[in-house]
């Protein structure tokens, strides 16, 4: 072959090994991206949805054979196995020994040497649990260096502590670590004290990663929940955990978690009534980027627990107080400059915004009802309200504890509502007072029956010592699931009718008066206008969320915030013209309301605006 044809093939060959290896190295560089895409797509919606320990994820993975306590004793070790009884770890042989349970079910585990002071980190016995089920409480009072991941520990009030006596915080190890994991607690009434976890031997180090502490429900009179855990230890970590209620929400508070240096953090909270933290929770935990497990909102984000108990101390359990009888004393008369937000007024033109359902309730707008225009508060009994008892008394109000309406110890408060039923009951007005986010006392209204026609309600009540807040309520009594009724003209303001006329002042020299003027705004802001919606990869927290954003409302006081909903249920505000919803599911669509409110709590008409989020591989987007 001539010299020429030779170099020519080389040129040719040497092109085509080049094309090739550029193709090569675009390949690696499409396949990285598309797996690194996978990767966060897998990890946005496998932490938002199928992270939450449950029965069907925990516990043993295989059928089981059975074995003897002795035999566990003899070998330490349970691997697809059932034992038959109790395990019982209480011999000063047991102690620095390891015992492994891997897709293990117990009746029960015991970790008791009789020590009324902790024991050492090299005394302590090894216990490593995974995939384990146990039928009932784990009791500790002896601690160990106790592993359990993706375990289930069922019928609740389980203990974890490091001596036999409760009391006072030590320093003292207590090296339990739970990952993964469920503890379930069955309700039960009082005298019994119950919780999903109890830990109250005052230990340093306890760790909780992703682990649902989930309380059965049921009715709070007389109920023995005082809240999903209560925990007294010190330097713990409760991450990414679930505090939940399995049913009607049977204690006033969803966690006691009590000592210094604790943390909870990224974890999801049940709060009907928006009482997350008993608040003699001395010293309280710091709470970080913490949602409502219900609606998503933000909740307990960089804040701490009270560390100091309020002036109004809670009753320890968590039913509700019964209504103390004011100061004998005769309280100074408030000062009309003081008032904060009163007085307040709902008409219900537009909205519901400031009233939450109380009791087996459940609460909407009704736009075609109302005594003098259409739109009126309906209340619907119903089981599935935030609460339900034997009596299914109907209950609604406005916004409790230090959401609710401002008020101070000594003002003279009265509220006023109509209302109106087809059913046959009684009703009235309730005013509730609070201490920050402690009930101090209801006064009550009289009671009388309702009819189909429009008919009012009072109640009246000189705000008790230590008020922060008042809220009004409605009540009605013995009323039945499906009952129905409408609420509307509400207002809660400065009880005047008592006030005494004050002595006569010489006539002033006549003059020709200037007519006074009124500034009382009851001119809602204009409607928000041109929504729109937007999928965003948050590319550091690798998950999505669908940003939101509008026009701005106007108003002749000024808007001062914008009220959220999604599907029917309040998100958040913000006084900004965007919002970022992170709590997203794919392929779920959202109907998102957006309300705007004024200075003078005068409420919009809301826009409505719908998105479905698609997903396919690595790839979401809006529809």
């Amino acid at each position: 072959m001539p010299a020429k044809t030779k170099k020519k093939t080389r040129k040719q060959q040497n092109k085509i090994v080049k094309f090739i290896s550029g193709l090569n190295r675009k390949m690696v560089f499409i396949l990285a991206f598309a797996l690194v895409g996978t990767l966060m797509f897998i990890n946005t919606f496998a932490s938002t949805s199928a992270a939450q320990p449950t029965r069907e994820n925990t516990g043993p993975r295989y059928s089981l054979t059975n074995m003897t306590v002795d035999e566990f004793y003899s070998t330490r070790t349970c691997n697809r196995q059932r034992i038959t009884g109790r395990v019982v770890i209480n011999q000063n042989s047991m102690k620095k020994q390891t015992f492994n349970m891997t897709d293990c079910e117990i009746s029960g585990l015991v970790i008791d040497f009789g020590n009324t002071s902790p024991l050492s980190l090299d005394e302590m016995p090894i216990l490593n649990l995974d995939y384990v089920y146990s039928a009932s409480p784990i009791y500790t009072n002896s601690a160990a260096k106790l592993t359990a991941d993706h375990s289930y520990f069922d019928n609740g009030k389980t203990q974890i502590n490091i001596k036999q006596t409760w009391g006072p915080f030590l320093e003292a190890p207590a090296p339990f670590e739970f990952k993964n994991s469920v503890f379930w607690g069955p309700y039960q009434t009082q005298p019994v004290h119950t919780e999903a976890l109890q830990s109250a031997s005052y230990g340093s180090g306890y760790k909780f990663t992703n682990v649902a502490f989930i309380q059965e429900g049921g009715p709070r009179e007389n109920t023995g929940v005082t809240a999903t855990i209560n925990f007294s230890g010190i330097n713990s970590v409760f991450d990414g955990c679930w505090f939940i209620f399995d049913g009607p929400r049977p204690a006033v508070y969803t966690v006691y978690i009590a000592g210094k240096n604790n943390t909870v953090k990224n974890s999801w909270f049940d709060g009907a009534d928006g009482n997350y933290v008993y608040p003699d929770s001395n010293p309280g935990a710091t709470y970080t980027n913490n949602r409502n497990f219900r609606t998503g909102e933000a909740i307990l984000g960089n804040t701490s627990a009270p560390t100091t108990p309020p002036t109004s101390t809670p009753t320890p359990a968590p039913t509700t107080p019964t209504p103390s009888t004011p100061s004998p004393t005769t309280p100074p008369e408030p000062v009309p400059t003081s008032n904060g937000q009163l007085p307040k007024e709902y008409g219900f033109n537009n909205g519901i915004v400031g009233w939450e359902a109380q009791g087996n309730t459940l609460i909407s707008h009704d736009r075609t009802v109302g005594n003098d225009s259409a739109g009126s508060l309906k209340i619907t009994t119903d089981q599935q309200g935030p609460y339900q008892d034997s009596t299914k008394t109907a209950r609604a109000g406005t916004n409790q504890y230090t959401t609710g309406i401002t008020a101070k110890a000594g003002q003279k408060i009265k509220g006023t509502f109509t209302t109106k039923s087809s059913v046959n009951v009684n009703a009235r007005c309730e005013l509730r007072f609070y201490n920050n986010n402690s009930i101090i006392s209801t006064s009550n209204g009289t009671l009388s029956k309702l009819t189909n026609d429009w008919t009012g309600r009072t109640c009246t009540a000189t705000a008790p010592n230590g008020t922060t807040h008042v809220a009004l309520r409605f009540y009605s009594e013995n009323s039945n699931y499906g009952d129905v009724f409408y609420l509307d003209d509400v207002t809660v303001s400065l009880n005047t009718d008592s006030t005494p006329t004050p002595a006569p002042t010489p006539a002033p020299t006549p003059t020709t008066p200037s007519t006074p003027t009124t500034t009382n705004d009851i001119s809602p802001p204009t409607q928000v206008s041109n929504i729109k919606a937007a999928l965003k990869f948050n590319f550091w927290k690798s998950n999505y969320a669908i940003n939101l954003s509008w026009d701005k409302s106007t108003d002749n006081s000024g808007v001062e915030e914008y009220v959220l909903s999604r599907n029917d249920v309040q998100i958040g505000t913000t006084k900004l013209t965007k919002f970022e919803d992170t709590a997203i599911q794919p392929n779920t669509t959202y109907t998102y309301n957006i309300q705007a409110k004024d200075k003078a709590d005068n409420v919009s008409k809301s826009i409505t605006k719908s998105s479905t989020t698609r997903c396919f591989l690595i790839w979401c987007w809006l529809e």
